[in-house]
C-alpha cells in the first residue's frame, strides 16, 4: 500500500494486493486496506505531524517475503508456463496477486508494525 519516499501516497489496489485465495471478494479488501490507512493518518493527525511514510528496510523485507512465498506457486514453475503467463512480469516476479493465503494476507493488512513507518 505504500513505497518509501512517496509520503503520503497510499495504493489501494496495485501489484501484490489481492490475495490468490481465501474467500473474500475484492470490495472487502477495499474496506481491509482503508482501514489500515485510517491508522495511519489517525496517528499521524493525532501526533500533529503531516508526513507518513513506509522505511525503506520494512519496504525491502516485505518485497523479500513476498517473492520467497511466490517461489513456490505453480505460476512461478515452469509447469505454470511463467513466460506466458499474465500473472508474471518480464523480470520473472509475481505482478498481480499477493502470495498469501487470505488469512494470512489480512493479518498483514489490519495489524499496523509502527516500527515499519516514520510519521514526521
Amino acid at each position: 500500500m505504500m513505497v518509501p519516499n512517496f509520503p503520503n501516497m497510499f495504493m489501494l489496489y496495485g501489484p501484490n494486493s489481492q490475495p490468490l485465495s481465501g474467500g473474500t471478494g475484492l470490495p472487502i479488501w477495499y474496506q481491509v486496506w482503508s482501514s489500515y490507512i485510517a491508522q495511519l493518518v489517525v496517528k499521524m493527525v493525532e501526533n500533529g505531524k503531516s508526513e507518513i511514510d513506509v522505511k525503506e528496510q520494512a519496504y525491502e523485507r516485505y518485497n523479500v517475503a513476498l517473492d520467497e512465498e511466490a517461489s513456490s506457486l505453480l505460476l512461478l514453475q515452469e509447469e505454470g508456463a511463467p513466460q506466458k503467463n499474465y500473472y508474471i512480469n518480464d523480470w520473472g516476479r509475481l505482478q498481480m496477486n499477493a502470495p498469501w493465503y487470505g488469512p494470512e494476507f489480512h493479518r498483514m493488512c489490519t495489524n499496523v508494525d509502527w516500527d515499519d513507518i516514520e510519521i514526521t
